[in-house]
Order: C-alpha cells, then sequence, then structure tokens
C-alpha cells in the first residue's frame, strides 16, 4: 500500500511538533548496544550527573590514569596486581593478612592483633640490627646482629650474650651464669657458685658499718658486724 499524504493536516504544526521531538527530545533515554561500541573520542567527556548514578552489570576493565573523588565503597573480592601507593590516612577493619615483605618509612599504630606466622619477622634496622621472631634458639624473641637474645621461657624469659656463654634469667628461679659461676635466688634464698671473688675496701668510709663475710664447710655464707 502506497503512503498518502493527509492534504487536510497542518504541514506547518506537523513539521514544529517534528522539529521539538528532535531538539528536546532525549534519544537515549531508553537505549542500549547489543553489538559493537560505544565511543567517547577525541577530547569529550562522558559524564554522568545525576542521582541516579552509573551501575555496570558485568566486567569493567580500563587503560590508562583512574582518578575518583570521593567516596568509594567496594563489596566483594578486590584484587590488585602491580604497585599500590596510599598517600594519606586509611583504616583497615577486620581480620587480614599480608603475604610477602612490608616496608614502613613512617609511624605505624596497630590497635588489634597482629600475629606473625610460617617463620615471618620484624626486622628493626640501624647499626646493630634487630630481629623479632624466632630466634637461633629456637624459640620466639628478639635477636640481635651480633648474636645477644631475648628469649621465652616455659615459665619466663632470659637475656643471652653474643658469645652464648653467659644469661640472665627470670622464672621460678632468678639468676644470672657466666660460665660455670652464677648467683640464683630462689625462694629458699641465695645460691652463689665457688670460687668466690670478692673486692675488699682499704678504708672504710667514716660512720659505716662493715659486714665481714665468712663461709662455713658447706658454703653457707655469714657476715659480722665490724665497726669502722
Amino acid at each position: 500500500m502506497v503512503a498518502q499524504d493527509n492534504l487536510r493536516g497542518n504541514v506547518v504544526a506537523q513539521h514544529r511538533e517534528q522539529f521539538k521531538r528532535v531538539a528536546f527530545g532525549t534519544p537515549l533515554e531508553n537505549s542500549s548496544i547489543d553489538r559493537g561500541q560505544f565511543r567517547v573520542g577525541g577530547t569529550a567527556t562522558l559524564l554522568v550527573d545525576g542521582d541516579g548514578g552509573m551501575e555496570i552489570d558485568g566486567r569493567l576493565r580500563g587503560v590508562g590514569s583512574f582518578t575518583w573523588l570521593g567516596p568509594l565503597s567496594v563489596q566483594g573480592t578486590t584484587t590488585a596486581t602491580g604497585i599500590f601507593n596510599q598517600n594519606g590516612p586509611w583504616n583497615l577493619a577486620g581480620t587480614g593478612g599480608i603475604t610477602g615483605n612490608v616496608s614502613s618509612t613512617g609511624a605505624w599504630t596497630q590497635t588489634g592483633t597482629y600475629t606473625v606466622t610460617g617463620g615471618g619477622k620484624i626486622v628493626v634496622q640501624g647499626s646493630d640490627p634487630m630481629t623479632i621472631g624466632q630466634t637461633s634458639a629456637g624459640r620466639p624473641g628478639i635477636q640481635f646482629s651480633t648474636g645477644a637474645q631475648v628469649v621465652g621461657t616455659s615459665d619466663g624469659a632470659q637475656l643471652n650474650n653474643a658469645a652464648g656463654n653467659g644469661q640472665v634469667y627470670a622464672n621460678d628461679t632468678v639468676g644470672m651464669q657466666r660460665g660455670s659461676k652464677s648467683v640464683e635466688v630462689t625462694s629458699l634464698g641465695v645460691t652463689v657458685t665457688q670460687p668466690f671473688k670478692f673486692q675488699s675496701l682499704a678504708i672504710a668510709p667514716a660512720g659505716t658499718t662493715v659486714y665481714m663475710v665468712v663461709s662455713d664447710a658447706s658454703g653457707n655464707l655469714y657476715r659480722k658486724n665490724v665497726a669502722a
């Protein structure tokens, strides 16, 4: 059938209505792209201005720089490959894990539990670097580059010198040891291994009481008052 013109219609009015549709219409109000692509090239900008925002259901891929101004909420798993730089404060709430080395050049504040597993360690660099983690003694603690250690024991703590022949310990027994010589304090008293070596005073300070230390055959120590 051939289209017929309505000769009785107002052509000017029809043209005016058609012009209004073109000039004030929203051709992309309900549109879709099933094949091909939608490209904004040159110096043009794709502007999403409105309370409705922008929704992407599917994959989003970008090449080039990406700048976001304002709050950003990400729900779900996020994976970043490459260098990640954070300038400014940031907050992490919830359980997290870090695999790999971590370097901090500024202040670090930790208000929750920080767990180092799998042989990990914390290194504080300097003239004598300090490592917090598993020590050469096989116990968690602090080890210096010289070999000195502060380690935990089954019921206390222990400080070892670099040579490994001296230690200070505090558990049920508090004491210090250098080779075969030691001083121990227990609930029963003080034990000192022989031989003894005391520093003598040529002249005692005036007005003081000098205590003479004597030992019996059992190795017990006694003192005797001698007026100065």
